[in-house]
């Protein structure tokens, strides 16, 4: 996700309301909404099975790491799971370390 608009933070919690994404900034509430359908297009595991998108809980020690992802895509079947730059988020605070 891009930062939120209102105020410049990369703080989202992602969910999916009926075939609506929707990303609320935990920081200030701005919420934006998309379709799920036309954002995913229903891309297939290698398997053949349509992923699922999960978003991720955010913890404490994810702010001590260089990066960590706000969401990800598993498989229902073979439990697949696929990491999606989109969701990446680059802590800037620890990049020296």
């Amino acid at each position: 996700m891009y930062p939120c608009k209102n105020c410049l933070e990369n703080f989202w919690k992602i969910k999916k309301i009926e075939n609506e994404m929707v990303a609320t900034c935990q920081i200030c509430g701005y919420e934006v909404r998309w379709d799920y359908e036309k954002w995913y297009n229903g891309k297939p595991c290698s398997c053949g099975t349509k992923v699922i998108f999960k978003s991720c809980k955010m913890k404490q020690s994810k702010l001590k790491k260089s990066y960590y992802y706000t969401g990800y895509f598993k498989c229902p079947k073979c439990k697949k799971i696929y990491f999606s730059d989109k969701y990446k988020v680059i802590n800037k605070i620890n990049l020296s370390t």
